[in-house]
């Protein structure tokens, strides 16, 4: 009776995909590229063989093993081709490369005895289990970075094939009957493998532009690296780069791998002895609970929203890129239609994002800026000095670009009411005026009976962001709708004084509810104007951010008592201890190497929220928790510093 399960997964290959699915990693990008031509051509290899071997097969349970890995295979080979016709569609020379691969595999199939062909698939599949444990030990940068529907597909193909690492030996067994053979033809198996792969990668060379591989795909070739590693031994010679898919790989788990490529062809080899990857538990779990594993993160994030991926990011591609100034763009993001839910959103309310800039994961925080009826999530994004992200996003993003971005969060509205007729203030300083934006739109349209004067609050009229957008607004609403452009260069600040004189000469009539939003000292300054005015603090809502970075405060006494202080935190159904060590509880759960939920740093964003479970801690900033959540024990980990000797908290909460 065999276990492997014959799993037909649809996936959505349809539309553009990538070449560099993986931007922050174009070697491994290419690497599986390659792999996708090398699965088909190989695949239909061993369905041949394995087919051939059946009626020599004479153990009932072997018979049975070898159709289910047929149908294995098959399915690999059906996805991996749909996967390479999006490659072909936008490379049209790729049909040759695959026709070549597939062609090579068939002069073996007429060259070599069923024997041999039966050890070469089982010394292959052999290797794949150390290999794949590898990669998929490290999911998270490999394939969650990148394009959601081809890590998806890797994902699948290489679960299954650690499922079923026994299968291509138990056929061969079957039928060969001799141990030695199979190492016997390891040297040529691995031959005839590397000139497959040396066949694709100089189709990739000949037939995708260089923007679009972004490496020399030679790179991946032994033959070129072999060179290229003798001719760096060479002190008079320039040294030769040689990229890796594999970077940030531990040298001891490199060794581990080798280790278990070796041990692999080996005649008395047991598969069943290799180390398994842990992810592939998931994968299968995941699996068989219903979840959508041909857009496998999204939907894992979308099954455990009581679980630490809350607040995880799913995996969104770039849909438009409008510039509005020399030093912002406007991003909109491609939402799928079983996210529809997952990213509807309030006016008012940010995303978070995510990348890997310059080989650092990287996270920051935007305001949706259009009306809840858009249904669209659209970001505004200026350049700050040093900002890593804004310079990524300005510089160097493009559309149909997979960037992480997480479900809306905040609170930064009112509820509005359809009967009323009220005055609503809005008061920006630079990319503040976002928020603003999407109040304003949403307030015209459910709540036709009131106005909205926006203060849009800049340092000259060329970082004047949203202007097009503005002006469509106000041609859609100009009896209602009202902005008032304060420009330092020429008017100064909005402070008490300019607020006051509005109000005494009527240009800023009594106002139902005030929208503050901007950097800190300007979010400040306008609400100690607002309170000297004698404007009902319930009245007025702030937001306020440190241009570029991240946020904290001084460190108070009794937190500063308790530095040492001992964390335990649950992520994932696991408990974790580390000594705070002065640090924020985010900064030292995440000195743990666990993969905990953050941000934006600032308390703005509520990524990072934790259940307090016992002692006590004090926030620096908190924008986000409304009073039942501070009730119910959440607090900010970004923001929250121990102030008793042993601090727990809940991720899973």
């Amino acid at each position: 009776m065999t276990d492997l399960v014959v799993r037909k997964i649809a996936f959505d290959f349809d539309g553009v995909v990538p070449f560099n699915w993986n931007p922050s990693n174009p070697a491994f990008s290419l690497q599986a590229n390659a792999i996708s031509i090398l699965a088909i051509a190989f695949e239909k290899f061993v369905v041949a063989a394995v087919r051939e071997a059946m009626p020599q097969i004479d153990d009932p349970a072997a018979l049975e093993e070898a159709k289910a890995f047929v149908h294995q295979e098959a399915q690999h080979s059906k996805a991996h081709r749909d996967h390479v016709d999006a490659l072909i569609r936008a490379y049209p020379g790729l049909q040759g490369t695959l026709e070549g691969a597939i062609a090579y595999y068939q002069r073996l199939a007429r060259r070599k005895s069923l024997a041999w062909r039966l050890a070469f698939l089982a010394d292959m599949e052999a290797t794949f289990t150390p290999f794949f444990k590898m990669l998929l030990d490290h999911e998270r940068t490999l394939f969650r970075l990148g394009d959601e529907r081809v890590a998806s597909l890797f994902l699948w193909h290489f679960c299954e094939e650690v499922e079923h690492r026994s299968s291509g030996l138990i056929v061969y067994e079957a039928v060969v009957k001799s141990r030695w053979y199979r190492t016997f033809v390891v040297p040529s198996a691995a031959w005839h493998s590397l000139a497959v792969m040396e066949l694709i990668l100089t189709g990739f060379n000949e037939h995708v532009p260089l923007a679009d591989r972004v490496l020399d795909a030679r790179v991946l070739s032994t033959k070129h690296s072999l060179r290229a590693a003798l001719s760096n031994l060479a002190p008079w010679r320039e040294k030769v780069e040689i990229p890796s898919p594999f970077p940030d790989l531990p040298k001891h788990e490199a060794r581990a791998m080798v280790r278990g490529l070796l041990d692999s062809q080996s005649p008395f080899h047991d598969p069943g002895d290799q180390p398994l990857p842990d992810f592939a538990d998931v994968w299968f779990a995941h699996f068989e609970a219903g979840g959508d594993v041909a857009h496998f993160y999204s939907s894992l994030d979308s099954h455990q929203v009581e679980g630490p991926r809350a607040h995880s990011f799913h995996d969104l591609r770039i849909e438009a890129i409008e510039p509005m100034t020399p030093d912002s763009v406007e991003l909109t993001f491609e939402v799928p239609g079983h996210l529809k839910e997952t990213f509807v959103y309030e006016p008012g309310q940010h995303v978070s994002v995510r990348a890997v800039v310059d080989g650092e994961d990287v996270r920051r925080t935007y305001s949706i800026c259009t009306s809840r009826s858009a249904g669209q999530i659209t970001v505004g994004i200026k350049r700050t000095p040093g900002g890593q992200f804004s310079s990524f996003a300005v510089d160097r993003l493009s559309v149909g670009d997979v960037i992480g971005v997480a479900p809306p969060t905040g609170r930064f509205s009112v509820p509005l009411d359809p009967a009323l007729e009220r005055h609503h203030v809005g008061i920006g300083g630079g990319s503040g005026v976002g928020p603003l934006i999407s109040l304003l739109a949403t307030t015209m349209e459910e709540e036709p009976l009131s106005r909205f004067t926006l203060i849009h609050a800049n340092r000259d009229s060329a970082s004047r962001m949203f202007t097009r957008r503005l002006d469509a607004l106000l041609a859609q609403h100009p009896e209602r709708l009202r902005v008032i452009d304060v420009l330092e260069d020429t008017h100064g600040y909005v402070d008490l004084a300019l607020l006051r004189t509005w109000v005494d000469d009527g240009t800023l009539p009594p106002a139902d509810a005030w929208f503050v939003c901007g950097p800190d000292a300007m979010a400040a300054s306008v609400n100690g104007a607002l309170a000297a005015l004698g404007v009902d603090p319930a009245a007025v809502h702030s937001e306020s951010y440190t241009p570029g970075a991240a946020r904290g405060g001084e460190v108070s006494p009794s937190a500063a008592a308790h530095a040492d202080a001992n964390l335990t935190f649950v992520l994932g159904g696991r408990e974790h201890s580390v000594a705070v060590a002065g640090r924020t509880v985010l900064d030292a759960a995440l000195a743990t190497g666990q993969d905990v939920p953050w941000s934006c740093r600032s308390g703005l964003c509520g990524t990072c929220q934790a259940r307090l479970c016992s002692g006590t801690v004090e926030m620096a900033h908190n924008d986000v928790l409304g009073d039942a959540e501070l009730a119910a024990g959440l607090v900010l980990t970004c923001q929250s510093r121990p102030t008793s000797d042993d601090v727990r908290v809940d991720y899973d909460h």
